[in-house]
Order: structure tokens, then sequence, then C-alpha cells
């Protein structure tokens, strides 16, 4: 009689194993990972969720909101920022409230940085040959050439009341190419969120954002963790530094003399410049931001990397939920006080 029991309770619980396997399976979220090439740059999404269907139409909406702002926020030819950009010098341009409020954001980060982030610096990129669509070449432009640029008046007058933008002189050519991509990467998490999408991650460039948590794989119950992205050494491409687990929402940029350069003479010119001196900012090798937004990140890396070690970290540790890696030239690696608490190890 105790074996028959013995029997029944092994197929009960054999049975209940079966069962809770079956749900695990059931609700394991699915899912679905994209790859297009918009903004100039490789484009991930990578979405969670119960319906693969759905999935697909939510992402397929969020990389339509993406070459929609690629449009808009395109330095040159027929998009709003074109326009303005090939408007004359001193003539106040209506832009809509979207372009408006991205050149206002920039505008309080380069006040914020006390210059380092600088989104009027198309003049001085095409002097060095770092066009729209660069083609891995480049030019020194003469220090007259850039002694001229400095002189020059530069900067945005922005009229909130009617969202007029005006550019003080031709000196100035608006170049998105620090926020743009950031502020994408939102948008398109916003669209994710709006079709339902349990968890996603958009990564544009290594500029990334998340929300939600990720399924961890092979657990044999359903267990989920926070997403994490690896900083990158910037000049070991194989070669990693550490991890960073980024927190709900939380946005993450890495800004590298490494990313955009040519060589003349065995010495390196990249994209990233200094606006006070004309010249690419030659402090870091690279700075990786984390902060509450993608577009935050995109900038604060800009902003970090410009001004340097000691500047670049001050200014991290001065903002709520901004933390800072940062490589120097000569190969330190410093992270911003707070890093322990959020998963970044050497």
């Amino acid at each position: 009689m105790r074996v028959r029991r013995f029997h029944k309770l092994v197929a009960a619980a054999t049975g209940g194993v079966a069962l809770a396997l079956v749900l695990v399976a059931w609700w394991r979220p699915q899912t679905l990972e994209r790859e297009r090439i918009l903004m100039g740059t490789f484009v991930q999404v990578k979405a969670y969720g119960g319906n693969e269907r759905e999935l697909n139409a939510a992402v397929e909406a969020a990389f339509r909101e993406m070459q929609r702002l690629e449009g808009v926020l395109r330095r040159r030819g027929d998009g709003e920022l074109g326009q303005l950009n090939g408007a004359p010098a001193g003539q106040a341009v209506a832009v809509s409230a979207e372009l408006f409020d991205v050149l206002q954001y920039a505008e309080r980060y380069r006040l914020l940085s006390r210059g380092a982030f600088d989104v009027t610096l198309g003049a001085l990129e095409d002097l060095w040959g770092f066009v729209e669509d660069w083609d891995g070449l480049g030019r020194v432009p003469s220090p007259a050439e850039i002694d001229a640029w400095l002189a020059a008046p530069r900067g945005l007058e922005l009229d909130e009341a009617s969202k007029r933008v005006k550019r003080l002189s031709d000196a100035t050519q608006i170049d998105l190419g620090g926020i743009a991509k950031g502020y994408a990467v939102d948008r398109a998490l916003e669209v994710l969120r709006a079709h339902g999408v349990q968890a996603a991650l958009v990564n544009a460039g290594g500029n990334v954002r998340t929300f939600g948590q990720v399924p961890e794989p092979f657990a044999f119950w359903i267990r989920l963790r926070p997403f994490q992205v690896a900083v990158q050494h910037p000049r070991q491409a194989s070669k990693i530094l550490g991890g960073i687990s980024l927190e709900e929402g939380q946005g993450v940029a890495t800004s590298g003399d490494y990313q955009r350069y040519f060589e003349v003479a065995g010495a390196r010119y990249h994209h990233l410049f200094d606006p006070r001196t004309g010249q690419p900012a030659r402090r870091l090798t690279s700075a990786t931001v984390t902060a509450p937004t993608a577009m935050e990140a995109d900038i604060l890396s800009t902003a970090v990397f410009v001004l340097g070690m000691e500047a670049g970290l001050a200014l991290a540790e001065q903002l709520p939920a901004v933390e800072a890696v940062l490589v120097t030239a000569e190969g330190q690696v410093l992270t911003s006080s707070g890093l322990d608490s959020t998963g970044f190890s050497l």
C-alpha cells in the first residue's frame, strides 16, 4: 500500500514538473532581432514579447521612426535641418517643435559643458574633410584656415515663442552628429513601448538604450536580468575593458578617437573637435557615459571626451544618474564614483 502511494506521489510530482516546464516554455518571451543601416551607422533593435507577429510590427515601426528622423536631422539636403543650414545666415527660420527642442537641448548642454559640446561645428568639420558622407579620407587645414573659423561669429539664436532659429554667420553650420543618434534611439524605444513590447534594446552605432529586463538564457525557470553592455578598449578592438549593467531605461554612449579618423605622417586626426582650438581633442582616447536617456548619454560622451580627464569626470559627478568611464591618452582607465554600484569591472 505504501509502495503504491509512493508511486502515486512520484507520478504527481513528475506531472507537476512537466506542467512547470510547459508553463516556462509558454511564458518565456519571444525574441526578435533586426539590423539596418540608418543615420550612417549600423542600427540594431532587439525586442522581447509574447507574439512574433506583434514584435515584428513593433520593430518595423521603430525603424520607420528612425528613418523619419534621419531625414529631419540630416545636415544637408531637403530635410528640415538641411533647409535651416541652407538658409542665408542672419535669417530667422521657422522650424518644427521637434527640431527646436533638439537644438534647445544642444544649447543647454553647450552652456553646461562650457562650450565643449557644440553643434555649430559643421564648417570646421568640412575644413578637416569630415563631411556627412565621409569616405575615410581627410585633410589637415592650415593654421590660417582654422584661425579664420575661430574668429568668425558663431552660434544660434533660438526664439522659443515663434520656434525660429537664426545662424549668426556662415561659419555656423549645424551638425547634430553628437545628439541625433541618441535622440533617435530614445524615440525608437518610445515606439516599442507603445506597441506593448515587454523589453527592448536599441543600438545605433554604440548609442544604446534599453527598457525592461532580458530573460536569462537556458535558465530552468524564468529569470530576468538587467541588460549589460561592454566597454571596448580604444586601441584593441577585441579587448573589453569591463561591463556595465544598465538600469531601467538607462542610456549609454561612447565617444572615441578610433571611430572616425585618418592619419598623416603617423599622427591621428579624429572628428571630435575642441571648439576652443579648432583641433581634435587630445586628452582622452575614449569616454563612455551612462545617463537617463540615450540623447543625454550621446551628448555627454562627446562633452566629457573634449573636456578631458579632470573636467570631464567633474561634469559627470555633478549630474544626477550620470556615470563615466574614461581612457586617457596614456591608457589609464578612470571611472566616476558611482560605477561600482552599476557593475563596471576592470
